[in-house]
């Protein structure tokens, strides 16, 4: 970067005592140059070094910052392993998603795959409320409650298939290879519907087939 091509951020300073960034000369009133993050120097070598320097630590700073997801990656995945498809999973890659998500917005990174995502994730967070309040109206009215628990089987499959993508994610899975699954999915339940004994059973996995197809949506823009 070369000084000589910021004229305009030169200025007098007359009023006080300025010392340099760099060498800790001081300046008086002489012009004096501002690199890039407002501190001052005062010839084109000691602007150079700051330049240099001011670059070397925000380098730093955004490596830290992936090593630390890196290592949060790695230290979720290390642990005990979620058991796909089962319910009450330990909400490590919630946690890991939810983070990922966030800096995704925050440093304008939004991919296809951080928008169908975080609707999992909003769909995989909804489900405690919904047990909850399940729990509390069979307690109250069972009979009642059962006749109208569809709502419960679709918030039960829209989980069971959120927190198997969560898994994906967390493994390493790509965009692509993510898509591909749900694709698979969504066919597989399509072409060959669950023709159980339990009326329980080919509703959780119509549902499922349901909860697939929303998600194949997202991912071609459908929806």
């Amino acid at each position: 970067m070369n000084p000589d091509n910021l004229n305009p951020s030169y200025r007098n300073r007359s009023d006080q005592t300025i010392r340099c960034s760099v060498c800790n000369m001081e300046i008086g009133n002489r012009k004096i140059a501002m690199p890039s993050d407002g501190s001052v120097v005062h010839t084109k070598h000691c602007f150079v070094v700051r330049e240099r320097e001011i670059v070397a630590a925000r380098n730093a700073a955004r490596q830290a910052s992936e090593n630390v997801e890196r290592s949060a990656r790695a230290e979720v995945q290390n642990s005990n392993q979620i058991d796909r498809g089962t319910l009450g999973v330990d909400d490590g890659y919630v946690d890991l998603l939810d983070a990922w998500i966030k800096k995704a917005w925050r440093d304008g990174e939004e991919t296809k795959l951080s928008y169908v995502m975080q609707h999992v994730l909003y769909t995989v967070k909804g489900w405690k409320e919904v047990a909850k309040t399940f729990t509390k109206d069979v307690v109250d009215s069972p009979c009642h409650t059962l006749e109208w628990s569809s709502k419960v089987f679709t918030a039960a499959a829209k989980y069971e298939v959120g927190m198997q993508l969560i898994n994906g994610w967390a493994c390493g899975m790509t965009e692509e290879e993510i898509s591909a699954n749900v694709t698979q999915y969504t066919l597989r339940g399509a072409a060959s519907p669950s023709h159980s004994t339990s009326m329980q059973s080919n509703q959780i996995d119509e549902q499922k087939t349901v909860a697939w197809a929303e998600i194949a949506q997202r991912f071609n823009g459908t929806r």
